[in-house]
């Protein structure tokens, strides 16, 4: 989990749409977490990529939703307005907010989607990433980069926004292959992997049926075992929000 201290309490207040997703029924267990993911903009104050575990009424509502319709299109989340920072894991006595309320919408809530369900909380149970673009930034043809987060059963990979613009908003559910390289605790807290030869740029983002193998990123320089990944689909792809500050 990436965190940066940079804090504008009192300026980054607003609408923070969100993607809503995972809550399906696994193997092992009758349903995986739901996680939300803030849909990004370069402008303040949507400048954030922000990840987050929920739990609580929202996430009760979206997943009985999905067992019965299932994941077609898209769900979002439209949240009372509130200051992003407040979600931060690394303020001084952990995040001012560990909640929030709104309306939960199967297909993007501004561009028409359909309402589910009006004031629903979502509890937060863990941030599992959490980042502010840094405007002086520059792209540097770096590598293709994704953060995978969930569990073996339900896994994801969402890339790894950077800035300047453009850049683009995805998340693919994969499968993982193997017992080694990561583990159900990992995932938890979320790993980053490169995707070997490629550049981080629109045109060599992954594609359903694609299967490589995902060379973790460490702070501490180990040597992480690749991990093998087949991308089963592509749950949501933008560009739009992302081509300008």
């Amino acid at each position: 989990m990436e965190h940066h201290h940079d804090h504008d309490h009192g300026h980054l207040h607003g609408v923070h749409g969100m993607l809503v997703l995972g809550g399906q029924r696994t193997d092992t267990a009758m349903r995986s977490p739901v996680y939300v993911s803030h849909l990004p903009m370069f402008s303040s104050p949507h400048d954030f990529q922000v990840i987050l575990r929920v739990g609580g009424e929202a996430a009760r509502v979206y997943g009985d939703f999905v067992a019965h319709f299932g994941f077609d299109p898209i769900f979002t989340f439209m949240p009372e307005t509130f200051s992003i920072d407040e979600l931060d894991p690394s303020s001084a006595g952990g995040p001012a907010r560990t909640s929030f309320g709104g309306t939960l919408f199967r297909g993007h809530f501004e561009r028409g989607g359909s309402e589910i369900a009006s004031d629903v909380p979502f509890e937060v149970e863990q941030a599992v990433h959490y980042r502010r673009f840094r405007s002086e930034e520059s792209p540097d043809e770096g590598p293709l980069r994704y953060l995978c987060f969930g569990q073996r059963d339900a896994a994801f990979l969402a890339h790894l926004v950077e800035a300047p613009p453009p850049d683009f908003d995805q998340i693919l559910q994969v499968e993982l292959g193997g017992a080694d390289g990561a583990s159900d605790e990992q995932l938890r807290d979320g790993i980053v992997v490169q995707v070997p030869d490629r550049t981080d740029e629109i045109e060599e983002r992954l594609q359903p049926g694609e299967t490589f193998a995902a060379e973790p990123e460490s702070e501490s320089g180990d040597g992480s075992a690749p991990v093998e990944v087949t991308v089963s689909e592509e749950y949501y792809f933008e560009t739009g929000d992302l081509a300008a500050a």
